[in-house]
């Protein structure tokens, strides 16, 4: 269900002409979902120090900016 979520949300995105063309919308479902895992991997390596909502709402533009159209 994550992926059928996320890959609605490109889809509409990129028809939209909010998100790139540049990559297939797998690719970028594909990207996203690494981006999301690596947030999470990172805040369990260092043991919930800090909030991962905060840090992911910071990071994470800078992670997907390229998608932008």
């Amino acid at each position: 269900k994550y992926y059928a979520l996320v890959t609605k949300i490109v889809e509409e995105g990129q028809t939209k002409g909010e998100i790139t063309l540049d990559l297939t919308c797998n690719e970028i479902t594909k990207y996203y979902a690494v981006c999301e895992r690596a947030l999470v991997y990172d805040w369990c390596l260092s043991k919930g120090e800090y909030s991962l909502a905060e840090y992911s709402r910071k990071m994470m533009p800078y992670m997907i900016e390229k998608l932008k159209a």
